[in-house]
């Protein structure tokens, strides 16, 4: 057994390493990532039959993760990226839809057709399953993340039922490709727009479904069934909005000349005469970058310390604790800073300096993923979390993600197939996917390579 815990109060995720079967030559793998997504919802649909196919599916020849906890930030391209390598951003080093990267001074942000860089961001030592599985005919639909795939079907092919066809097209053919990714991004405009699970969320998953029903079908009628494992998961979950703190109004009021997303298409990549960048979406979160400033310089090739940021110049000659600033705000629920020489990692919230590895253990894996998270080179120099509800910037949204909610955190993880155990297993990460299905394909022969490790699929072993 090998146990992964983060600290007291952290989240424990444990599982049971088992050999997985044999593969045959003829093994196909298929994974489903849907775009906002909590297990409450789904397996609530799930339970009460509202997803029948999907539920007749788990019911013959699947397991079932009861908690699988999501990377965080809740964000599309950081969770694609992490599920996708198995790794976190301190390794792999996309920290999220947008970052600043202080080695270069440069912007990115992955909204609209910057998503097409991502692949060129992702460090190069570390491998996607399609770079792991060279050898195969691989193919990704609708994912972002798709370096050294043998074919790729870009996500401007918007609605999910085109996606789920042009799968379905592959698997027509006389040899379907071996291993498919399919990323489904219809659920979160409505999810965002009327609520994580209003009616219209959940016609989408009916819909989705259906779909799902017509592929199981395919399988079967050509013999596939035998052979093809189908695992099912979600980025990130979706919470509800009760109110917003509209962090841009804060920090143009103290005095800082800021680049924001709203600011960014009119202030390129040259034209850096801003004194501060926050990136967020979602908007459960926002990062804060600071270059190191005195009263009479300033400097991005350095990182601010926290006894700067007690004490931070702005325009003006004005000082500002910023650390003071962001926790007395009631709709902020802690920060964080890394020390840029030490790397120590530290939280605050209204009541003080909090301990990451002690005092966050409502929020699920913190001890793990922030100090993970904040060790990345284009990590934030503050991480802001806001309070359950509440979002980072005005937006018209009902529902939100990118935050630190079970709901945002917790997301569905099936895996179906031949000779899986029917069963439930109480916790795993999604990161552990990867490594999971190189294990069944008799592929996983370095752990090292991973942060994640394989999720016991064949064995009625407890995991615990």
């Amino acid at each position: 057994m090998i146990r992964l815990s983060g600290g007291a109060g952290a989240a424990l995720v444990c599982v049971v390493l088992f050999a997985a079967p044999a593969a045959r030559a003829d093994t196909r793998v298929v994974l489903f990532i849907v775009d906002s997504v909590s297990a409450e919802l789904l397996y609530g649909m799930l339970d009460s039959g509202d997803l029948p196919n999907l539920a007749a599916a788990v019911d013959r020849s699947g397991a079932r993760v009861d908690e699988a906890i999501a990377p965080f930030p809740t964000i599309s391209f950081y969770a694609h990226t992490c599920i996708l390598t198995g790794c976190w951003a301190d390794r792999h080093g996309i920290t999220a839809i947008r970052w600043y990267d202080r080695s270069s001074n440069r912007n990115r942000s992955y909204a609209g057709v910057g998503a097409e860089l991502i692949d060129d961001d992702i460090d190069p030592s570390v491998k996607t399953i399609f770079e792991h599985l060279e050898d195969l005919n691989t193919v990704s639909i609708g994912s972002v993340v798709h370096r050294g795939a043998d074919e790729y079907v870009p996500p401007w092919l918007p609605p999910d039922g085109l996606r789920m066809k042009a799968l379905q097209r592959r698997f027509q053919k006389k040899n379907p490709p071996d291993v498919s990714v399919v990323v489904l991004t219809g659920l979160d405009w409505p999810a965002h727009r009327y609520g994580p699970k209003s009616e219209w969320v959940r016609i989408g998953l009916r819909k989705l479904d259906q779909d799902m029903g017509r592929f199981f079908k395919l399988l079967k009628k050509r013999g596939l069934d035998k052979n093809t494992y189908i695992f099912f998961t979600a980025d990130h979950g979706h919470a509800p909005v009760r109110g917003r703190i509209d962090l841009y109004s804060l920090f143009t009021s103290l005095g800082f000349d800021l680049l924001d997303k709203f600011l960014y298409t009119a202030r390129t990549e040259g034209w850096t005469d801003y004194d501060a960048v926050m990136w967020m979406a979602g908007v459960g979160y926002a990062f804060l970058y600071l270059p190191h400033r005195t009263d009479t310089e300033m400097s991005w090739s350095r990182r601010p310390d926290e006894s700067e940021l007690l004490s931070y110049p702005t325009a003006g000659g004005r000082r500002v604790n910023l650390i003071d600033e962001l926790t007395r705000r009631p709709q902020i629920a802690f920060i964080v800073i890394r020390d840029p020489l030490s790397g120590k990692v530290s939280a605050f919230s209204n009541a003080g300096r909090l301990e990451v590895e002690h005092d966050l253990g409502e929020y699920p894996d913190a001890a793990v993923q922030i100090p993970r998270l904040m060790a990345a080179p284009r990590a934030p120099d503050i991480l802001i979390v806001p309070r359950d509800g509440y979002e980072t910037a005005w937006s018209w949204h009902r529902g939100r993600h990118g935050g630190y909610t079970r709901q945002e955190m917790i997301v569905p993880l099936l895996a179906i197939g031949p000779n899986i155990v029917r069963r439930r297993i109480p916790r795993a990460r999604t990161i552990d996917l990867l490594p999971s299905i190189l294990n069944l394909l008799g592929r996983y022969h370095r752990p090292d390579d991973f942060d994640g490790t394989p999720i016991e699929l064949f064995s009625s072993a407890p995991s615990r």
